[in-house]
């Protein structure tokens, strides 16, 4: 059956045979029934977009509020720490700094919030300033009365994006150093002391 022609017919009202009366009634049935279905069809991808919306939604907040607990639980090991420390993100700005790194350079939290960590660093070099990776590396800390205090920078990713810098004083390391030399000095003079004198002790008098 030619459907345009059929529909043609029925358009204009014109008498047509039973067998294209039947293919009518089939294909308008056929119209409803796919209407129907894709109704439906439809109607399950709106509630399954619903729900997977939901669900990312759900599972979202669950890692954004495991990520702030483990944050702030984070932040209490850092501050009680001797070392400076802080925690960046990509961009390099502060997101945390620890109270020995803001007594250090003479910057509050709210001061450092403001600034990139390659403010408080003197380099020039051009891929320390753009990607800020250091492992180990000696550099000079700015406060903010310009004053330079020579540091070994480590940088590590701590979350996702987020990476933490720790600082250490190298005229601190240096003076430690200093300080465990005489210390094993003074154990050495200790254990020449203890020889001689359990010698003489041991030896009879003449």
């Amino acid at each position: 059956v030619n459907i345009d022609k059929l529909l043609e017919f029925v358009k204009n009202k014109q008498i047509i045979t039973n067998k294209e009366r039947n293919s009518y009634f089939a294909l308008s049935h056929l119209v409803k029934v796919t209407n129907w279905e894709l109704k439906e069809v439809n109607e399950s991808l709106l509630e399954w977009n619903k729900n997977l919306e939901q669900k990312i939604i759900t599972t979202t907040n669950k890692i954004k509020s495991q990520k702030d607990k483990y944050f702030e639980w984070y932040k209490s090991i850092i501050d009680n720490s001797n070392e400076m420390i802080c925690i960046i993100d990509k961009n390099k700005s502060f997101l945390y700094t620890n109270k020995q790194l803001q007594v250090s350079v003479w910057y509050n939290q709210d001061e450092l919030q403001k600034m990139l960590i390659t403010d408080i660093f003197q380099t020039t070099d051009s891929v320390m300033d753009i990607k800020f990776d250091c492992n180990n590396k000696k550099m000079k800390l700015i406060t903010k009365d310009m004053t330079l205090i020579n540091v070994l920078v480590t940088k590590f990713e701590f979350l996702d994006e987020w990476y933490t810098v720790i600082i250490k004083n190298l005229e601190e390391i240096i003076k430690l150093e200093e300080s465990y030399n005489k210390l094993l000095e003074l154990d050495k003079k200790k254990d020449d002391f203890l020889n001689i004198a359990s010698h003489e002790l041991r030896t009879p008098m003449t």
